[in-house]
């Protein structure tokens, strides 16, 4: 404690008449007389200390406490080189992330271009073409009447919903229970593809 707050050697001369702080037992034990201890400081902040301990009584001259001074500071220097490597590592790894996020990013939203263009060429060949077009979404359970389908019944463009039940109501009651059962049989897998023929009820 007297180390971290001081940040300054410390020199014991004898650790039974110690009065700046109470010794560790430890010391005692393995019969340490005197000591100098040097903080190594990191960042201004002390990462550990550096001690030279003497079974016998005695005094630290000016150049010993300059070399534990140094040595301090050589493991200080060595720390912070591990830490600026680890650091530059994360760094780089972050960089590589960073890339493959913006690979990713710019594929996706290249992706999102050619199905925007399909979606725009779908949408022209529908409006232009004098076939009824319909697309289920069974994921959303939605369907796509185009235009030209509502025509051909009779109803203008905001007449029919996108709900399935707006082509089965308007299925020829005869055949409404035929078609269920083929829709059935493709969603079971039991067909590879759907083909239907059946009659709709014009408004």
């Amino acid at each position: 404690d007297y180390l971290l707050k001081h940040q300054e050697p410390l020199v014991v001369t004898h650790l039974a008449e110690e009065t700046r702080f109470i010794p560790l037992p430890s010391l005692g034990d393995r019969q340490i007389v005197s000591s100098l201890n040097v903080p190594i400081l990191v960042a201004g902040q002390v990462f550990g200390i550096l001690s030279l301990h003497s079974l016998s009584q005695r005094s630290f001259k000016s150049a010993e406490i300059r070399c534990l001074q140094t040595s301090a500071s050589l493991l200080s220097s060595v720390f912070c080189q591990q830490q600026l490597s680890h650091l530059r590592a994360e760094i780089d790894h972050a960089r590589t992330v960073q890339q493959a996020l913006e690979e990713e990013i710019a594929a996706c939203r290249q992706i999102e271009t050619v199905l925007r263009h399909s979606e725009e060429r779908y949408a022209l060949i529908a409006n232009a073409s004098t076939d009824g077009l319909w697309d289920w979404d069974l994921q959303t359970n939605e369907i796509y009447f185009s235009p030209c389908w509502k025509t051909m019944l009779g109803y203008g463009e905001n007449e029919i919903g996108n709900q399935p039940e707006e082509w089965f109501l308007r299925l020829h009651p005869e055949d409404r229970e035929l078609v269920r059962q083929e829709i059935d049989r493709f969603r079971q897998g039991l067909t590879s593809s759907f083909e239907s023929q059946h009659r709709l009820l014009h408004q």
